[in-house]
C-alpha cells in the first residue's frame, strides 16, 4: 500500500515538528541542574508537562493513522520517549475515550479481518 503525497508530506512535517520541539526543549533544559540524553521536558522534574507532551505526540500519531506499536516506536526513535511511558499514556487515553479508540482501531484493521 503506497502513501499518498499528502499523507507523506504530513508525516514529514510531523517529524520536523518533533525535531523543532526537541530544539526548543533543549534550550529550556539548560535551566536544569542536570543533563538529559534527549532535550525534552523531564519526566522527573516536570511530570505534568512531560505527560502532556507525550499525549500531544500520541494525538499527532493518531492523526497519521499509526497503530499503537508504530506510535511507540516513532516516539522512542524520534523523541527518545521510553516505550513504557508512551504505552501508559496511550492506555489512559484509551480509557478516557473508549468509543473513539474502538472506532479508530476498527478503521485501522483491513475490512477482510472485521467480524
Amino acid at each position: 500500500k503506497y502513501l499518498s503525497f499528502h499523507v507523506l508530506f504530513r508525516f514529514v512535517c510531523f517529524l520536523l515538528l518533533i525535531h523543532l520541539f526537541c530544539l526548543l526543549a533543549k534550550e529550556l533544559s539548560t535551566m536544569h541542574h542536570h543533563t538529559h540524553q534527549y532535550p525534552l521536558p523531564c519526566l522527573h522534574c516536570h511530570p505534568h508537562s512531560y505527560i502532556r507532551m507525550v499525549q500531544n505526540l500520541i494525538e499527532r500519531c493518531l492523526m497519521f493513522q499509526m497503530s499503537q506499536d508504530q506510535c511507540i516506536k516513532t516516539l522512542e526513535e524520534h523523541a527518545g520517549i521510553e516505550p513504557l511511558v508512551t504505552l501508559t499514556v496511550w492506555r489512559e487515553l484509551q480509557k478516557e475515550n473508549e468509543e473513539f479508540f474502538r472506532a479508530y482501531l476498527q478503521q485501522l484493521i483491513p475490512p477482510k479481518f472485521h467480524q
